[in-house]
């Protein structure tokens, strides 16, 4: 079907009325073909995004999965990367981009490690993490100092998880800081962070069956880190307790359950010094 439009000369002789007619035409019909024309994938995700019910996610993503398959993932972390729009949104979209995309998505999805919100960088550890890509795990080891302490716990699970390289020193390191601490106590990172050491030390030196070797290097760092915290926070019981716990199975031997926490200390002390 073809349209013929009048030529300027016939246009020119229309009276005032009858332009502003043929203009409400036109533009109608201009409205009626973007009206027509199907809305990209991305725009369908913000509708699905902007009628979001609740703070569960799942079912969303289970449909984005379902209907768009790998196809959503593109989108999907454009709309993480924009900062116009909601924290939670932009957070739900980097982790369905994780979800559908699988461990292709590792890589840019490291970038968010970077980001500015800290509810961003913390779905950009659990989405590495859940993920369990190895070329990025060791993009996760500065998160342990970072500025917002969600994100420092956050990070601790990521390297317990994924172990890369440094993991040990990095989480006694992390272990100390002096922001995880408050009046002489800590907070939730650096009892969480010496849980995961011990984790670490069952795995790797008293698994069953392996072998009685010399303490290697990176554990003596380990366990004189522990110490150091006992000593400087002895009023913290808690951690102290979890601390000592850690020092009888790093170390291998522990000693007397009548010994005093200072005994306890001197212990250790001379049996690193060994």
């Amino acid at each position: 079907m073809q349209i013929s439009w009048p030529n300027l000369k016939k246009c020119s002789m229309v009276s005032g009325r009858s332009a502003l007619g043929l203009a409400f035409l036109f533009f109608s019909f201009e409205a009626s073909l973007l009206a027509a024309t199907p809305p990209t994938l991305r725009t369908k995700l913000v509708r699905d995004l902007e009628a979001r019910r609740g703070t569960q996610f799942e079912k969303l993503v289970q449909n984005w999965q379902k209907n768009h398959g790998t196809q959503g993932v593109a989108p999907l972390l454009s709309i993480a990367s924009d900062k116009t729009f909601k924290d939670a949104d932009r957070y739900i979209a980097l982790m369905a981009a994780a979800k559908i995309g699988g461990r292709a998505t590792s890589a840019p999805i490291s970038e968010y490690l970077k980001d500015k919100s800290w509810m961003i960088r913390c779905g950009a550890l659990r989405a590495l993490r859940g993920l369990r890509d190895t070329p990025t795990a060791n993009l996760i080891l500065p998160l342990l100092k970072d500025r917002a302490m969600v994100v420092r716990s956050e990070a601790v699970a990521a390297v317990r998880d994924l172990q890369p390289q440094g993991a040990s020193s990095a989480l006694a390191e992390a272990l100390s800081l002096p922001e995880n601490f408050h009046a002489g106590r800590a907070l939730w990172v650096p009892f969480e962070a010496a849980g995961a050491l011990i984790e670490m030390a069952k795995a790797e030196l008293r698994a069953p069956g392996a072998k009685d070797i010399s303490l290697p290097a990176s554990w003596r760092v380990v366990a004189k880190t522990f110490i150091t915290t006992i000593e400087k926070h002895k009023n913290d019981a808690r951690l102290a307790e979890r601390l000592a716990a850690g020092l009888d199975l790093i170390i291998g031997k522990a000693p007397s359950a009548a010994a005093t926490l200072p005994e306890r200390l001197s212990y250790w002390k001379k049996s690193l010094a060994q």
